[in-house]
């Protein structure tokens, strides 16, 4: 299988010289990091028709998640226009 698989490694906010025609973008626990929009306008050309977007993101299990946690993850959130 690895010789049908290519993986690029690339900065996320600035995917234009990547091209187009990708079957899968897997983003995994990124797209909040640029925000959830951006992320899906700027990824959505990279797909050849038919492609899949697959894209997770932070979920809380508990009803308060704790103050290190939401600290954490607020620390490294950016958001871009």
């Amino acid at each position: 299988m690895t010789n049908r698989i290519t993986t690029v490694a690339a900065d996320m906010g600035d995917v234009g010289s990547l091209g187009t025609g990708f079957d899968v973008i897997w983003a995994e626990g990124s797209a909040y990091s640029i925000g959830f929009e951006t992320a899906l306008r700027r990824w959505r050309p990279l797909l050849r028709p038919g492609g899949c977007l697959v894209v997770t993101e932070l979920v809380w299990f508990v009803g308060e998640p704790s103050e290190i946690a939401r600290d954490f993850f607020a620390s490294r959130t950016t958001r871009h226009a």
